[in-house]
C-alpha cells in the first residue's frame, strides 16, 4: 500500500480534537494544523435502491411498507442548514452544552459506577483531602453499629452520627453498602478512571460533595440530583489485593458549571458568587460558604433543594469546555483563519491564494536546497510535500489509511518545525496517537524539546 498523500483542496480542515480549545493555538504559533491521523473521506455510496419497488402484500392484504435504503440511519440527526455565522455558533453551542437528563451533571443516580459515602463534615473531608490525607472505604452494613439492638428511628441516626464521626477521625469514610460491593464499585471506577486518563490524559474520577435535589416543574413527581462541587482525587492501593485509598488528584476543585447554566435557562436563577473564583478560608475551599450560598439562591424556587451528600464517580467537562470557549472566546477564535472560514463562510470553499496553494511533489526540489530539510526520518516526496507545506504555514488535510507513514509524517513535520525554531502544539483526541509520536521524536533526538502535557505523568507543577 502506497504512502499517505496531503490532499491539499479547496476544502474547509474539520478536525475531532477531544481537548477543550479548538486547535487554534497551534495555527497561531505555526500556521498549520497537524492531525494526529488522516482526516478519512467518506467515499461510501449510497446504496439505497433507486426504484425500490413494495414489499408483497401479506395474507390480510395489507400492504407493508417499502424497506429503507442501506444509506437510512435510525434516528438520524439532520441539522438544519444555519442562515448566519452566528446561527452557525448557535447551534455548534446547542451540540457542546448537555442539559438533557442523560447528563450526569444533571442527573446523578446510583448505579455501579458510583459509589455512595457518608460524611458528617463534608468540608472536613474535602480540607483534609487537600492537605494530603488518604482515606480508606468502611462498609456500613458490615460493620453495624447497631447490631440487634431495637433503637428509635432517631436514636439510629444519632448512633451511625457518632459512629461516621468515630471512623473519619482514624481514617475512614463510611460507605452505606456492603463490603464486597463497596470493593466491586471500587475496582469499578478505578479501572474507568485508569482507562480515561490513559485514553483522554485527563482525570474524571471525582467526589461528588453536596447535591442539588430539583424538579423540572412543581408537579414534577420525579426528583433529580445534580452534584455541587466536584473534587478531583484518585485511587491508590499498594498491590492488587490492597484495600484503595482515596486521595486527592492535584486538579483544582470546581463547581458544578453546567447546573449553573441549567438554573439560568430554566430557573432564572443565577450565582455570580460561585460563577468566577470559589470563597475560600485558611484551609482551602470553604465548602460551608458555598452551600449557605446555593441554599440562599434557590430559597425561594420550589422544588429546588440543597442536601450535603457525597458520592464517588467519573464526570467528564470537555464538551461543555469547548461550549464555554466558543462563549467567551467566539472573536478571538475568529482570529484563526481555518475557524474564521468554518464560521463565517462555511458553506463556499476554502479560499486559495497564492500563499496557500497546494505543493506538487515536483517542486520540492526547485523551493528547498536539501540541507533546508531537517527531517530525521525517511520520507517520500509525498510526504516531504507535506513538511514543506507545513514548514510554509500553509492548511492541508493529510490522508492516508493506517500504516502509510502518517505519524512519520507528522514526526517529520513537527522536526522541521522545530529546526526553523517555531513552537508546535500537537493535539490529539487519543493519546496513543500522542505516543507514537512521541516515541519517535526521542528516539529521533528531540526529546528534550518536548513538553508533555497529555500524560498520566504529566501534572500541573511540572508543566508550570
Amino acid at each position: 500500500m502506497g504512502p499517505c498523500k496531503p490532499q491539499q483542496r479547496n476544502e474547509p480542515m474539520h478536525r475531532h480534537t477531544g481537548m477543550h480549545r479548538l486547535g487554534d493555538a497551534m495555527a497561531a504559533a505555526t500556521g498549520v494544523a497537524l492531525l494526529p491521523g488522516c482526516a478519512l473521506k467518506d467515499t461510501t455510496k449510497d446504496l439505497r435502491p433507486t426504484t425500490p419497488g413494495a414489499a408483497p402484500s401479506v395474507a390480510s392484504g395489507i400492504t407493508l411498507p417499502s424497506p429503507p435504503g442501506f444509506g437510512f440511519i435510525v434516528n438520524e440527526i439532520v441539522d438544519e442548514a444555519a442562515d448566519t455565522p452566528m446561527d452557525r455558533v448557535e447551534r455548534w453551542q446547542r451540540k457542546l452544552l448537555d442539559l438533557s437528563l442523560r447528563n450526569r451533571l444533571l442527573n446523578f443516580r446510583d448505579t455501579k459506577q458510583t459509589l455512595p459515602l457518608r460524611c458528617t463534615d463534608i468540608g472536613a473531608l474535602v480540607d483534609a483531602l487537600a492537605d494530603g490525607k488518604t482515606f480508606r472505604g468502611l462498609s456500613l452494613n458490615d460493620e453495624d453499629p447497631i447490631g440487634n439492638r431495637t433503637v428509635l428511628p432517631e436514636d439510629m441516626e444519632r448512633i451511625e452520627e457518632a459512629f461516621i464521626r468515630h471512623v473519619f477521625e482514624r481514617g475512614q469514610v463510611v460507605v452505606p453498602l456492603t463490603g464486597q460491593e463497596m470493593n466491586n464499585r471500587f475496582l469499578t471506577l478505578y479501572r474507568r478512571a485508569r482507562s480515561d486518563m490513559q485514553e483522554g490524559g485527563t482525570n474524571t474520577l471525582f467526589l461528588a460533595a453536596g447535591f442539588l435535589r430539583w424538579k423540572k416543574t412543581t408537579g414534577d413527581p420525579r426528583i433529580y440530583r445534580a452534584p455541587l462541587l466536584l473534587v478531583p482525587v484518585k485511587l491508590e492501593r499498594r498491590a492488587a489485593q490492597s484495600v484503595f485509598r482515596i486521595a486527592h488528584h492535584e486538579d483544582d476543585v470546581q463547581i458544578n458549571s453546567t447546573l449553573l447554566e441549567l438554573l439560568k435557562r430554566d430557573f432564572d436563577v443565577r450565582v455570580p458568587e460561585l460563577e468566577g473564583g470559589l470563597p475560600r478560608d485558611e484551609s482551602g475551599i470553604d465548602v460551608a460558604v458555598i452551600f449557605e450560598v446555593m441554599r440562599r439562591k434557590v430559597r425561594e424556587v420550589a422544588g429546588l433543594q440543597v442536601v450535603e451528600e457525597l458520592a464517588l464517580s467519573t464526570f467528564s467537562f470537555a464538551k461543555y469546555l469547548m461550549w464555554k470557549d466558543l462563549v467567551d472566546r467566539t472573536d478571538q477564535l475568529r482570529t484563526n483563519r481555518l475557524v474564521k472560514h468554518l464560521i463565517d463562510g462555511a458553506e463556499q470553499a476554502y479560499p486559495e491564494s497564492q500563499d496557500n496553494a497546494p505543493i506538487v511533489p515536483e517542486e520540492i526540489d526547485r523551493r528547498r536546497a536539501p540541507h533546508e530539510l531537517l527531517i530525521p526520518l525517511p520520507a517520500d516526496s509525498s510526504q516531504l510535500a507535506a513538511v514543506v507545506a507545513a514548514s510554509e504555514g500553509r492548511d492541508f488535510i493529510l490522508v492516508g489509511p493506517p500504516g502509510t507513514g502518517k505519524s512519520q509524517t507528522i514526526t517529520n513535520i513537527i522536526a522541521q518545525c522545530l529546526g526553523e525554531g517555531k513552537t508546535v502544539l500537537f493535539v490529539a483526541e487519543k493519546s496513543a496517537a500522542l505516543d507514537v509520536v512521541h516515541r519517535r521524536l526521542v528516539a529521533s533526538g528531540f526529546g528534550n524539546a518536548v513538553l508533555d502535557l497529555h500524560s498520566n505523568k504529566a501534572d500541573k507543577k511540572s508543566v508550570i
